[in-house]
């Protein structure tokens, strides 16, 4: 099958990748590409007023959690060439960041004479993370983090297997690194940074490296989901408002010993988007393939970085009109992430850019090993 950019989710990898199954294609990754970008847009649209299942965080990161874990299990079955991955995975996500980040500078510049040069710092290798604000654009925050991790994986992950004491081991330092960068670095660092996600990435690494089998018993699925819906129910019931600090983008456990916050806070989270991204993966792993969520996590990176833009363009614009957060919800996903998933599947089966790619990544080896006479 021919993948182009129409393909290519969030990750900046097909949607469809190499295993050894019979099937080439793994459903649940595109489930949980898409089920991550409902989320976010869900996040970004206020749809904690309706529920707020996730308290000490904006449900949104769920969605980020779960883009990571199947990368980290798409980037498990490779079989290429490692920097030859590095380069096909970066190069559509910094390319199509970089194009939108200039319309939207231009537009921004001919309205308010802002070029919104915040939204250029991913481009140079992530250097975002490093500073305690988000870019202009807030979710293209990602696109350093990601940089990050496939040049990890390029560097390092990509040599070797994972296994569950590994596992174990990271899941207490990204709790510790977590907890210290909150405390001395502030929020926004300890949440961009590779170390906030790094579990979830090597979960899913551990998960990919595996054969995928289906359920042992029957409505599996079903039951999961009633145990993950009990156990987000029941955090919402006990996590009381006044028992935690307001913060962003993480909130904090309002105790007297500020230490055991951190940590408890920090535990919590890690918490949260392993049992949730877990829970998700065995739910998906169950549901079969569906042209429709096959089609919006294909365009799940053009979705990922217009969408705010679009937010903010049209959300003052029609709130005033539909004041209750239960009709707007359905509203914004049609609105900022049909639409523009639409507008994506047409774009990039206008553009070549997977021929564009392959193109560039074949001259880039000529000039690094010519060819001898």
């Amino acid at each position: 099958m021919t993948t182009n950019i129409s393909e290519t989710s969030i990750d900046g990898q097909s949607s469809i990748p190499s295993t050894n199954e019979k099937s080439s294609h793994l459903a649940f990754l595109d489930w949980m590409k898409f089920l991550g970008m409902a989320l976010i847009v869900w996040g970004h649209t206020g749809g904690e007023a309706l529920i707020d299942p996730t308290r000490l965080f904006n449900a949104k990161q769920l969605g980020v959690a779960f883009f990571v874990f199947a990368l980290g299990f798409t980037l498990a079955r490779e079989t290429r060439p490692r920097w030859q991955v590095c380069f096909n995975r970066i190069f559509p996500v910094v390319l199509v960041g970089f194009v939108i980040a200039v319309i939207i500078s231009v537009i921004s510049y001919c309205l308010t004479g802002n070029i919104r040069e915040s939204d250029f710092l991913p481009f140079m290798l992530g250097a975002n993370v490093l500073f305690d604000f988000f870019p202009a654009n807030p979710t293209t925050w990602y696109i350093g983090t990601y940089i990050h991790i496939i040049l990890l994986w390029g560097v390092l992950l990509s040599r070797i297997k994972i296994s569950l004491p590994m596992l174990l081991i990271c899941l207490p330092v990204e709790i510790l690194l977590r907890a210290v960068l909150m405390n001395y670095a502030g929020n926004f660092i300890a949440y961009t940074l590779i170390t906030n996600w790094i579990t979830a990435l090597m979960l899913g690494m551990y998960i990919g490296q595996f054969q995928q089998t289906k359920p042992k018993f029957a409505y599996s699925g079903f039951i999961y989901g009633i145990a993950l819906i009990a156990i987000l129910t029941a955090w919402t019931l006990l996590i009381r408002d006044e028992w935690l600090l307001e913060g962003f983008p993480f909130q904090r456990f309002n105790l007297s010993n500020e230490t055991v916050a951190l940590l408890l806070s920090s535990t919590a989270i890690s918490a949260l988007y392993l049992i949730v991204t877990w829970f998700v993966y065995l739910i998906t792993k169950e549901l079969g393939q569906l042209s429709f969520v096959q089609f919006l996590a294909r365009n799940t990176l053009f979705v990922f970085i217009v969408h705010m833009p679009l937010v903010y363009a049209l959300a003052p614009i029609y709130y005033p009109y539909v004041p209750y957060p239960i009709v707007r919800a359905p509203i914004n996903q049609l609105l900022f992430f049909l639409l523009p998933a639409l507008a994506s599947e047409l774009l990039f089966r206008l553009i070549p850019l997977k021929r564009i790619r392959d193109w560039l990544y074949q001259k880039i080896l000529k000039i690094l090993a010519p060819t001898r006479p």
